[in-house]
């Protein structure tokens, strides 16, 4: 479990997108059977980007308060702004949510499927380790943050 742990959580997400697409082409289930595949398409390309822009202003954050958005580094300052007040874990969402956008772009559910497993694998392997991290760290103010803002959305 600890060799689990180890892997970033852009690793699990690659590791989780391969097995859906591996998946789709050994048991193909296509989105366009529930909806027009243009639209599945379209609707695909924009949960992309707002995984992307949610991304990248989680990155402009890090950025601004010079702090390390490896996991299990320490930080060198809690976030709370931006991003940050509408979820403690924005990276992460951009994630899950990058995962069900290429659903959509491949028009397979598999990476439907598999965002859910990057959420629960995400969750249990990386969010609760950098919890324990943050309230260590931050103590108090941690606690805090997390009665006032979400864990995920």
């Amino acid at each position: 479990m600890k060799y689990l742990k180890r892997l970033s959580p852009s690793a699990w997400f690659l590791i989780t997108f391969v097995v859906a697409m591996f998946l789709s082409g050994v048991s193909p289930i296509k989105i366009s059977l529930f909806m027009e595949s243009e639209k599945a398409r379209l609707t695909g390309v924009v949960i992309f980007l707002i995984s992307l822009t949610l991304n990248l202003l989680a990155m402009k954050e890090f950025k601004k308060y010079l702090t390390p958005h490896a996991p299990f580094e320490i930080p060198a300052k809690l976030i709370k702004t931006g991003v940050f007040s509408l979820s403690r874990n924005p990276v992460y969402v951009a994630l899950v949510l990058s995962m069900f956008g290429l659903g959509f772009v491949f028009d397979t559910v598999w990476p439907l499927a598999g965002g859910f497993v990057l959420l629960v694998l995400l969750h249990y392997l990386i969010v609760v380790e950098e919890e324990n991290i943050l309230k260590e760290t931050f103590k108090g103010e941690y606690i805090d943050y997390m009665r006032q803002t979400r864990r995920w959305l």
